[in-house]
């Protein structure tokens, strides 16, 4: 009977626990979310980002395209870990805070509780002036699909379209919808109907992508993403 409000509500994760998720109609759906403690041996990067951008994770080896004109002598790095501790060189890296000269190749080791540890290598590069890409897209922290240049969004039943805030990342240059300016995290639109918007790179040239939002019917009763503590479930 306890109401739970997302990143607010604590709950014991000692055993299962049994999420209902109800529709405006009435209607019912049960989520079960089991929790499991990582071993004492566990010692992975399961997430990793640079100023925003995210990153991709190949075994031990993570790479990510910061946008045209990037200073990488300064990036901060934002990352999840099943170890007990982060550190490059004698450094230890806290996720969202540490700055880090990207240059060249960094060595991201992973110490695990039981002292062992994994050395993840984290390549940075700058797109070239062309670049003009959305890598990723959200409405007010609903994750968009981005297929070629068409991106689709899912927002809860009964949310109000016509004042949402995107946040975005690009390789581009500057974003534009029309002649107004797309801040990431900051431009409130209207998504009625859907928008184009226009990316530029750093040499003019420019990429098209058509926002389509769609909101779910009374019917829908999905928990569509979970995480404890920054750490997303499966």
């Amino acid at each position: 009977n306890v109401l739970q409000i997302s990143a607010q509500t604590e709950n014991n994760f000692t055993n299962s626990q049994i999420y209902t998720v109800y529709a405006a109609d009435g209607s019912t759906a049960n989520y079960t979310v089991i929790v499991t403690v990582a071993a004492n041996s566990a010692k992975a990067i399961t997430a990793f980002s640079l100023n925003g951008t995210n990153g991709i994770i190949t075994g031990f080896n993570i790479s990510v395209v910061m946008p045209y004109g990037t200073n990488v002598t300064d990036l901060i790095a934002t990352f999840t870990t099943s170890g007990q501790s982060v550190m490059i060189n004698n450094t230890t890296q806290i996720s969202g805070q540490t700055e880090n000269d990207f240059t060249n190749p960094l060595t991201y080791t992973v110490y695990a509780a039981n002292s062992t540890n994994a050395n993840y290598t984290v390549t940075v590069t700058v797109a070239a002036n062309s670049a003009k890409a959305i890598t990723a897209f959200s409405l007010n922290g609903v994750s968009g699909k981005i297929t070629g240049f068409n991106v689709s969004v899912v927002m809860p039943y009964g949310t109000d379209v016509t004042d949402l805030i995107a946040t975005f990342t690009t390789t581009g240059s500057k974003v534009m919808i029309g002649n107004a300016v797309q801040n990431s995290g900051q431009s409130a639109n209207n998504f009625t109907n859907p928008l184009t918007y226009t990316v530029y790179a750093a040499n003019s040239t420019t990429a098209n992508y058509t926002v389509t939002v769609t909101v779910a019917a009374n019917t829908t009763q999905a928990i569509t993403a979970f995480s404890l503590k920054a750490v997303s479930g499966k």
